[in-house]
């Protein structure tokens, strides 16, 4: 017969001493290593019947006993000095008469320095000039410690990935900001980690994740094909509440992707809403054309009529401005919907992230969004009426863009910097024409489109 996990324990009579009662420790003001302990002898047994004395009463910290009161009575308050070291520790006392020991009651006291809370706010302000360089910035945690005591200095530590982990690569730091340095020949999000640091010990880690390296270049499409992403430095940035980015697959249930590739980026929220920042990879803007935004959003007249997108931009990696109005999800209309955005205000610039910053009120809403180009052409509106009006339409599905109701028509197909890809008539009601993955300019006798092939 196996015997395992066997504990032996004391034997505890229920005619033992019931718990002291009001056990507390107070630190001393002058001496956070030092406190005074008070606490009430019981009166009772564990089994409710009255104490005639105690014997003593034992005091323990962690597990190891300190002190032993012998002239001590029942139902009386006793207070005695106490050591409280630095750090973290539990005190237990016992008393004990003529049948042994009584119940445990325990306390957490944290002696010596507090240690800090971590930092808030950490974010970051590009160079003006080196795609390499910035300045990573964060707001003090307070003079307040985790356990509410006061700590009289903080400094900061920044930790670097390395070997797996994070390891220190400055400390000491009494400034809110540390300048990081990197050689990305790509575009990358380079990691930090900062911890507010007293003597009493450190923080835990707050991350931050910089956008470094060249900008990308424009055009550029994102599909969200299988809830995955084209460029990796996308990133999310909280702002307020429980609202949360994150990138879905298809769901019957909620929506279906708009071109069919199982991926979309959706923006949700707990039950008392949020605010919520998707941040885009740093693109280039220095062509002195202006760009455009486009986007399909998903809209339905069943969401909060305050859930909103706002389209912002940054140019120094730290202050968002908005590009856009905010676009209302529940406009009246159901179902995916065309947007195109001015992004004149960036014409020019070396580099600038897009913020798409989703107002969520509550768990019934959401804002979905798919199909995102950036390119330096316009008129979407104009070319929506042309489809309409016409009857020519444009689709596409892999390696093929088809045009039907253009029969007869001549065609032309061409890259957005305007190479001419491909140019005939169409034949018949239904013509396809092969084409390698990217983003075309079609254009079916009077009607003007762009469209995504993958």
């Amino acid at each position: 017969l196996p015997i395992d996990n066997i504990e032996l324990v004391p034997f505890i009579s229920t005619a033992g001493p019931a718990s002291v009662e009001a056990l507390n420790v107070t630190l001393l003001p002058d001496n956070p290593v030092k406190g005074t302990m008070t606490f009430t002898t019981p009166s009772k047994a564990m089994n409710g019947t009255a104490l005639t004395a105690l014997t003593k009463v034992e005091i323990y910290r962690d597990g190891t006993l300190i002190d032993t009161k012998t002239d001590v009575k029942t139902a009386t308050q006793y207070s005695f000095d106490i050591d409280v070291p630095q750090g973290a520790h539990v005190f237990n006392v016992i008393a004990h008469n003529e049948t042994g020991r009584g119940h445990d009651t325990e306390i957490e006291v944290f002696g010596g320095v507090d240690i800090p809370l971590p930092v808030t706010n950490v974010r970051y302000r590009w160079d003006a000039s080196d795609d390499n360089k910035a300045t990573l910035l964060w707001d003090a945690p307070g003079n307040k410690g985790v356990h509410g005591m006061d700590i009289p200095s903080i400094t900061y530590n920044i930790l670097s990935p390395m070997w797996g982990m994070m390891i220190d690569q400055k400390t000491g730091l009494t400034e809110c900001q540390f300048e990081v340095t990197a050689t990305m020949t790509a575009q990358s999000l380079v990691q930090r980690g900062i911890q507010a640091v007293s003597a009493g010990g450190k923080s835990t880690m707050e991350m931050a994740y910089i956008n470094l390296g060249p900008a990308v270049s424009l055009d550029v499409y994102e599909s969200f094909a299988g809830g995955a992403v084209n460029y990796p430095t996308w990133g999310v940035n909280g702002i307020s509440g429980q609202a949360r980015w994150s990138m879905y697959n298809s769901n019957p249930e909620i929506a279906d992707a708009q071109d069919d590739d199982n991926g979309y980026a959706m923006c949700i929220a707990g039950e008392n809403g949020g605010e919520d920042r998707l941040v885009s990879p740093a693109f280039d803007f220095s062509a002195q054309q202006p760009a455009y935004l486009h986007m399909w959003l998903f809209h339905s007249s069943k969401v909060n009529p305050a859930t909103t997108l706002t389209i912002e931009a940054t140019t120094n990696g730290l202050d968002f401005n908005d590009v856009s109005q905010p676009i209302r999800i529940n406009d009246g209309t159901d179902g995916w919907k065309e947007h195109e955005i001015a992004l004149s205000p960036l014409a020019g610039t070396r580099k600038a992230i897009l913020g798409f910053r989703a107002s969520v009120p509550d768990t019934q809403s959401r804002v979905i969004m798919d199909n995102l180009v950036i390119d330096h052409i316009s008129g979407l509106t104009d070319v929506e009426a042309d489809l309409n009006g016409g009857g020519i339409t444009f689709a596409t599905a892999a390696g093929t863009i088809t045009i039907t109701g253009a029969a007869g028509c001549a065609y032309t197909v061409h890259t957005p910097d305007g190479k001419l890809v491909a140019a005939g008539t169409a034949r018949t009601g239904t013509h396809q024409i092969t084409v390698a993955p990217g983003l075309y300019v079609v254009k079916a006798a009077k009607t003007v489109g762009k469209v995504a092939v993958n």
